[in-house]
């Protein structure tokens, strides 16, 4: 409820009325023999399709389930879907930096943001991980776009071109390794 919290507070001071759902499943946990009209699947997608924010409180399955949902739920209904973390503090122009990215480039299928650790002298470890963030944004994926491509759209920033999306979403949503559901590598598996 915390985030629903948060989300009613910026939906109140920016003067818009928050909408809320609350569904007990997620697509995956459907249960069986139950239509989409009983299991909230319609209603869902009625919300997201009449309401420009909406936010969705869904049965737990981590980050990819979240996402997942998200992306089957507004399908091709927009161009582009931006991703971050909880915990993340966009620059007021992020957004419109990514989309300007995918606008004049209708090949690219996805575009990742700068990342910076905010607390970075608060001690060695948040340090360390500012020095590999910088390493990550600054050479890594700058070399790798040198090429056009680059291996991982990180979590904290990334916007994706939604028709892209729905191509691989099952396939990158039911990935197994060994034989097992992943749960982790949701970002660099997209």
């Amino acid at each position: 409820l915390y985030m629903a919290e948060i989300f009613e507070t910026v939906m109140a001071e920016a003067g818009l009325r928050p909408v809320f759902f609350r569904w007990d499943y997620n697509y995956h946990e459907l249960p069986e023999d139950v239509g989409d009209d009983e299991n909230g699947v319609r209603l869902l997608e009625q919300m997201i399709a009449d309401n420009q924010f909406i936010c969705l409180m869904q049965a737990w399955g981590g980050k990819r389930e979240v996402m997942y949902t998200a992306f089957k739920a507004l399908g091709e209904s927009v161009e582009y879907v931006q991703v971050c973390d909880s915990d993340t503090v966009l620059d007021p122009c992020a957004m419109l930096e990514l989309a300007w990215v995918l606008d004049t480039q209708q090949k690219c299928g996805a575009v990742g943001g700068d990342v910076q650790i905010l607390n970075d002298g608060d001690s060695f470890i948040s340090f360390l991980s500012s020095l590999r963030y910088w390493t990550a944004f600054n050479v890594e994926r700058a070399c790798q776009s040198y090429f056009g491509v680059v291996s991982c759209i990180s979590g904290p920033l990334g916007m994706y071109r939604m028709k892209v999306v729905q191509e691989f979403l099952d396939l990158w949503s039911d990935q197994k390794f060994l034989g097992e559901v992943c749960t982790f590598g949701d970002d660099r598996h997209l």
